[in-house]
């Protein structure tokens, strides 16, 4: 094993090794480290495929192979033939055929060593192996096989450059002063705004973006934060870059730069406010030489803390003026009490008088009320109150209490000219997320206007701030009305953001859009009506029959919305009521045609309930149809399509129908009662239970619980829940009938039988379908069958006749149970009886005498 300690980090290109006078090793294995303990291989090296299969479990590859990655690891074959037995050489080149477009983060970090490791793993092979290798061409003496048996190396040459990240063009040697033999070492000369002994970090204030390792193609280079020259150093943050929230030194909001250690009393992420009790007098820039000085509010009147930008004190309630430093209009005194008067409804002047004199729409002996008809008392407003406008409909309104709010997105926008007749769309900027559209795109238009995407549009009566900021348009000489401009916020067809602002201009950049709801100059984010007297300067109008909306600006239900053109160039909104009877949505004003019918109702003028519903449509509201409930509503319980209401009086020549009841009338079979919630005779079930309904009763015609459905009453000898098993002593077929069981007195067990087809348990010397009959071994009924008790040597087997009990006799044996022999035979035994021998001696004797 070699180690080569090259006593830095360097970009390792090339490492070439040269053996002596023997061979080059058989395996071995090239090896890189950073700190000399930890060690990854850089490449094998074998003789053949198998030899790398074996030692290495890696496919052997040529010098023609193809790298897949970057730091792909593999095992050559190239260098290990074993022909040259002296002087031969072995080269890895670090980069060749690795796939790279361009030297990566990754690519860089695998050329990187400062400890070089070679592990010889085999030498080549034994003679016996030599003089079978078909490769061989040559044959070798004794001497050169025995130089094959060690390793010997006559050089080792590892070329490489210093390890800089990409960011100097060069190093310079410097010598080590922790080294007693005053060695030197090589130190980059870094470029690029980049530090560090590698260059491989951003300089202290240059962390604009986050580093990267620079390559032939790009320089990657280190770009500066902007803190305004009032910190010294900054750091990268991804969720600041991420955000927009970091502005770089061109004054786009890109980057995640943050300044450190923030000076002159100076805070946030580019150092471009003030601490707390600090501000930045108007017009003064971030990057002054004094940016922020100490706030000069008065201890008395303020709570101590001041607008960050101009200085304004933040004044306590009653004071007033910049450091917060005299009264407000309508207090006085050395603590700046309230006066009676409320200074929002005064006229001005005569804020603390004994007797309020009220602005001109203003009422009450403290100012304080707005007159019938107008709204939103506010300090501001010369007249004190501003006229309910209700779209003409209605005359009394009040403030209403909006919750602070807005839209905004960049997603939709177009780019149009001021008729719309022309559109094109901008694009995105990938770096600072903008829309961006080249005038060339609509170059015959003179000017071209940003239109707000559909989000931006429709009832915008909550715009508070934009209601009280009339001006004169470009292109109309008269004034805009408040009642013109609130006519318009009832439906905002467009929104138009001008687009140019010269002839020569290039493009056009639309950084951002919000349009507020709301009160946006209140500090709350809900305005606190009349309760702190702060009105909210949006009205709510009390709208009469027919009419809805914050303005009466929509149409209720049942009703259709028509316009009008006033001479003053607004549209008057009218509600029509529909003659439907309430129950419809919309109508055709000219045909007079109801349109889809609601609260389920049928009709021309939705005049009927639907199928399954019940009730008088005629009343008006949305409950006058009541949905069938036979008994339930739920479909699952609901055993009538129809019902109906059970009586009828007239009113006003009107028939009209009592509400309070109602009978389903098409109860399906089995169910009766008013609302099908009972069930008929011969059926059972509770339909009053979801998912229950009334079934006929399985007791064979018979009666049966209404509820259970078990059988009341049970006929022919059957019994149980539906009268589905015959009584104990019957048997047969429940539904036919059952039939009394017929066992023998002496033969059954009992006179109980199988209820399916009537056989008896019998004794165990009877048998047959009534325990009648004997059994097998057993006969003479008469005599309640006792064993046939065959004569084992006179019968054939022990079976006699069931009824005479007479046993199967051997040949010349008789009687009962077969044990008496023949006349004239005799000696009963296991052959029977004996005979003929006793015959020939008779015969023999009468014949002799």
């Amino acid at each position: 094993m070699l180690v080569k300690n090259v006593k830095e980090k360097y970009e390792i290109f090339s490492f070439k090794i040269k053996s002596a006078e023997s061979a080059i090793p058989k395996a071995w294995i090239l090896e890189r480290s950073i700190d000399g303990n930890n060690y990854e291989p850089w490449q094998y090296f074998a003789a053949d495929d198998a030899d790398c299969m074996s030692r290495y479990n890696l496919s052997g590859r040529n010098a023609n192979y193809i790298f897949k990655d970057e730091k792909e690891v593999i095992c050559s074959t190239e260098f290990s033939e074993s022909t040259r037995l002296k002087y031969g050489e072995a080269k890895f080149l670090v980069l060749n055929q690795r796939p790279m477009e361009s030297l990566t983060s990754n690519l860089i970090n695998f050329t990187l060593a400062r400890f070089i490791r070679v592990r010889l793993q085999g030498m080549l092979k034994n003679i016996s192996e030599i003089e079978s290798e078909r490769s061989i061409k040559w044959e070798p003496d004794e001497d050169d096989l025995e130089k094959r048996r060690y390793y010997s190396i006559q050089s080792i040459i590892v070329l490489g450059r210093c390890h800089c990240s990409g960011h100097a063009g060069k190093c310079r040697e410097q010598i080590d002063e922790n080294d007693k033999n005053f060695n030197k070492l090589p130190q980059c000369e870094c470029m690029h705004n980049t530090c560090g002994k590698n260059c491989e970090k951003c300089c202290p204030m240059y962390n604009q973006k986050p580093f990267r390792i620079g390559t032939p193609q790009k320089e990657n280079r280190c770009e500066k934060c902007q803190c305004y020259g009032h910190a010294s150093e900054c750091r990268y943050s991804p969720d600041i870059d991420k955000r927009n929230l970091s502005i770089n030194i061109k004054g786009k909001m890109t980057g995640g730069g943050v300044c450190l250690n923030c000076t002159k009393n100076t805070t946030g992420i580019n150092c471009e406010k003030c601490l707390p009790n600090f501000f930045r007098p108007n017009n003064r820039p971030p990057d002054h030489e004094e940016p922020c000085i100490p706030c000069k509010c008065n201890s008395k009147g303020s709570v101590g803390a001041c607008n960050p930008i101009g200085g304004d004190c933040i004044c306590k309630p009653g004071f007033a003026g910049p450091n917060c430093d005299h009264c407000d209009i309508g207090f006085s005194g050395e603590n700046c009490e309230k006066c009676s008067c409320d200074n929002r409804g005064i006229l001005p002047g005569g804020e603390c008088d004994e007797v309020c004199h009220c602005k001109m729409f203003v009422k009450g002996e403290k100012c304080d009320k707005c007159v019938d008809g107008y709204f939103g008392l506010n300090k501001e407003n010369p007249e004190g109150c501003s006229k309910c406008f209700c779209s003409g409909i209605a005359t009394t309104c009040e403030s209403y209490e909006v919750k602070r709010n807005f839209t905004e997105t960049l997603d939709g926008w177009s780019v149009t000219d001021i008729s719309k007749t022309q559109i094109a769309y901008p694009t995105r900027d990938n770096e600072t997320g903008y829309m961006v559209f080249g005038m060339y795109e609509l170059a015959d238009v003179e000017a071209v206007y940003w239109s707000a995407p559909e989000v931006y549009l429709g009832n915008r009566l909550e715009m508070k701030d934009i209601i009280t900021r009339l001006r004169r348009t470009e292109y109309r000489g008269d004034p805009v009305t408040r009642t013109q401009f609130m006519s318009v916020l009832t439906n905002v067809d467009s929104i138009l953001i001008r687009g140019t602002y010269h002839t020569d201009q290039a493009e056009g950049i639309l950084r951002r859009a919000t349009l507020y709801s709301g009160d946006i100059s209140s500090s709350n984010d809900i305005i606190q009506v009349e309760a702190s007297n702060v009105f909210s300067l949006v009205e709510k109008c009390h709208c009469p029959r027919g009419y809805d909306g914050l303005s009466c600006e929509e149409c209720t239900f049942g009703h259709i919305k028509i316009y009008d053109n006033s001479t003053t160039h607004e549209k008057i909104i009218k509600c029509l009521p529909c003659n439907c009877n309430g129950h419809s949505e919309s109508c055709n004003v000219e045909t007079n045609e109801c349109g889809e019918c609601a609260h389920n109702t049928i009709g021309e003028r939705c005049e009927e309930c639907k199928i399954g519903f019940y009730g008088n449509a005629l009343i008006g509201t949305s409950t006058d149809c009541k949905p069938c409930a036979c008994p339930l509503i739920d479909e699952l319980n609901n055993f009538s399509p129809t019902c109906e209401l059970k009586e009828s009086f007239e009113t006003n020549g009107v028939m009209l129908e009592e509400m309070s009841d109602y009978f389903c009338n098409n109860c399906s079979v089995g169910h009766f009662g008013d609302h099908c919630e009972l069930c008929a005779d011969g059926y059972y079930g509770n339909p009053m239970e979801l998912g229950s309904r009334c079934l006929a009763c399985p007791c064979d015609g018979n009666p049966c619980d209404s509820i259970t459905g078990k059988c009341i009453k049970c006929e022919v000898n059957t019994e149980g829940w539906r009268c589905e098993k015959c009584k104990k002593g019957f048997f047969g077929d429940p539904k036919v009938g059952c039939q009394i069981c017929e066992c023998s007195d002496y033969g059954a067990v009992n006179n109980l039988c199988n209820a399916s087809d009537g056989k008896c348990s019998c004794n165990s010397n009877y048998e047959g379908q009534l325990c009648d009959q004997c059994a097998f071994g057993y006969a003479n009924v008469s005599l309640h069958c006792p064993p046939c008790e065959c004569n084992q040597n006179g019968s054939i087997d022990e079976n006699c006749d069931p009824i005479s009990g007479q046993c199967l006799c051997k040949l010349n044996v008789n009687g009962l149970k077969c044990d008496t022999c023949d006349e004239l035979y005799f000696g009963l035994s296991a052959n029977g009886c004996e005979g003929e021998f006793l015959l020939l001696l008779l015969a023999f004797i009468i014949l002799k005498t």
